[in-house]
């Protein structure tokens, strides 16, 4: 008996190890997927009239199946409030070697935006996970999650 089971869950381990190794890499688009978006940032301290600045957004973001995604952020902006802005754009797959891409046309100051992520399955869920500029001479740094289905 205490063969079979040991025979059992070694052909339980083996059949499970090409299923996880064939999932999705970290940083594939997501698609098809829904997320709650939270984010802040502060502008870095290097001596200017923005020191400092605090920054948060929440909302959602929506994906297709093509690499497009939209949604709606509200937020502060050093204490400027931006509500209920849409937002799109598109995301590119990374590699094992880079990281995925999240363009924004126009982020919720107004400005083209490009954040990187990776995602992380939960079981139930998965979570993107992003981080960057919005800008690249900007000296922000960006960390956001976004929850989703």
């Amino acid at each position: 008996m205490m063969r079979r089971m040991v025979l059992v869950m070694g052909m339980l381990c083996f059949c499970a190890g090409p299923a996880r190794a064939q999932s999705a890499p970290p940083t594939a688009c997501p698609i098809n997927y829904t997320c709650s978006y939270q984010s802040s940032s502060t502008q870095a301290l290097v001596g200017g009239s923005t020191d400092g600045q605090p920054q948060s957004r929440v909302g959602f973001l929506n994906f297709d199946a093509a690499g497009n995604w939209s949604g709606v952020l509200s937020g502060s902006l050093n204490g400027t409030v931006a509500a209920n802005k849409p937002v799109s754009g598109t995301s590119v797959s990374g590699s094992d070697t880079t990281l995925g891409q999240l363009n924004f046309k126009a982020g919720l100051g107004g400005n083209p935006a490009s954040l990187a992520f990776v995602t992380t399955p939960n079981g139930t869920h998965t979570d993107l996970l992003l981080a960057g500029s919005m800008l690249s001479s900007d000296t922000r740094v960006i960390l956001a999650v976004c929850h989703g289905n």
